[in-house]
């Protein structure tokens, strides 16, 4: 009888918590894909049967028309706005009630995610997104161009060293390695050269750190989605932590020797220094958003490579 009864509950939980999600959108009348169970529409991610920004192109054109339309992240409905009008009025007009981001980790379980400016809500998202714009004006760029030139040097330097007439390369993981060090340069202050060093601390840490090709990473970041409470509970974060003390402790040697022997760099760490005016302490958000820079490299290495395939 117990199992019974234990079994019942077990079916309504799953209704309830899975699946009557699933039809959100049809209940308001707003058209929608056919979600998987529990997986929602993430099962074309999670199974590698599209890219993440494949699958974001895929939703958007399926109801070709519509100013807008639903998918599911897991149990979660998700709105995709196609109308130009109406994408002004939630960013602009009604920004008030669309301010914040919805956040799955929690800050004391994963700084390093956490504390970034796409992870951050309410008044501290503010103020990280007004200390950030400071330090990206035209000025202030400007005198990180020649970190980002002796990287780019490096860079061709390396092949015109082969001396050979055809050389084959990996684009992806040649622009992957680029970029990771004008990251390190321009944000930790910290100049190498992966290409030549293949095998430096701080590429192979940022590799690690967006590798999602493991079943145990992806299921990780799944529970995360799904339980957040569990997952919480249990301290599990999306970065390992290993991952998230290598990049604290180098921008905390950093700041240590730069304060020691009074070193001024114009780079990102320096003008986030400067902007919080003494007050960026070793656990703040400013330096959580400086050591999450390393871990965006997959974006701008993978626009340089479909930007060189294109030309």
């Amino acid at each position: 009888m117990l199992r019974i009864i234990l079994s019942i509950a077990l079916a309504v939980l799953i209704w309830f918590r899975f699946l009557k999600p699933m039809n959100h959108f049809t209940k308001m009348g707003v058209k929608q894909t056919k979600p998987w169970p529990i997986l929602g529409d993430i099962w074309r991610n999670l199974f590698q049967q599209m890219h993440s920004l494949e699958s974001v192109e895929f939703y958007y054109k399926m109801f070709p028309g519509a100013r807008y339309s639903g998918f599911y992240q897991f149990n979660i409905p998700a709105l995709i706005i196609k109308d130009s009008e109406l994408l002004k009025q939630i960013t602009v007009r009604d920004f008030d009630h669309f301010t914040d981001h919805r956040t799955f980790v929690d800050a004391d379980v994963d700084p390093l995610w956490a504390g970034n400016l796409f992870a951050l809500t309410g008044q501290t998202w503010k103020e990280m997104r007004a200390t950030l714009s400071g330090s990206f004006t035209s000025s202030k760029m400007k005198n990180m161009v020649h970190y980002m030139n002796g990287a780019a040097e490096n860079f061709v330097q390396f092949f015109l060293n082969k001396n050979e007439k055809l050389i084959e390369i990996d684009m992806k993981d040649a622009f992957t390695r680029f970029t990771n060090d004008v990251i390190s340069t321009t944000t930790f202050g910290i100049e190498v050269d992966s290409l030549k060093s293949p095998n430096n601390a701080i590429y192979l840490m940022a590799k690690r750190s967006t590798d999602y090709s493991s079943l145990y990473r992806r299921l990780r970041f799944f529970a995360m989605l799904m339980m957040p409470k569990l997952t919480r509970l249990l301290n599990v974060g999306l970065f390992e932590k290993d991952l998230s003390s290598f990049f604290f402790k180098t921008i905390k040697d950093t700041i240590h020797v730069r304060e020691e022997k009074g070193i001024v760099r114009q780079d990102m760490l320096n003008l986030l220094l400067e902007a919080r005016k003494g007050i960026l302490y070793e656990n703040s958000d400013a330096l959580m958003e400086t050591g999450f820079a390393t871990v965006k490299e997959y974006t701008q290495s993978g626009c340089c490579s479909y930007g060189y395939q294109e030309y």
